[in-house]
């Protein structure tokens, strides 16, 4: 599992190379659902632990996915900012 603290290095790292935005904005979706898995697989274990009435594994775990989902939103955003700062043309955009 990635920490929040490698997330937002690799996060700086792709908004400030040298790539062009598009693949920048491609960067860092895949950031982003590689946390989204993360809470996706948490909140798996978060109904097992309400199975078994663990109480502080629950609220952990609630605690973590809160925090996994607003990083992932904060990743996404970034990629809006991205998107909507570079000057997004011809050879950068791609539909699929």
């Amino acid at each position: 599992m990635l920490t929040e603290y490698e997330v937002r290095i690799q996060a700086v790292e792709i908004e400030k190379s040298e790539a062009p935005a598009m693949r920048k904005v491609r960067g860092l979706l895949r950031l982003a659902r590689v946390l989204k898995l993360q809470a996706r697989t948490l909140l798996h274990a978060q109904a097992l632990s309400a199975q078994t009435r663990d109480w502080n594994v629950e609220a952990y775990l609630k605690r973590r996915i809160r925090s996994l989902r607003e990083l992932y939103e904060e990743v996404r955003r970034l990629a809006q900012r991205v998107w909507s700062s570079e000057d997004v043309t011809g050879n950068d955009l791609v539909l699929a």
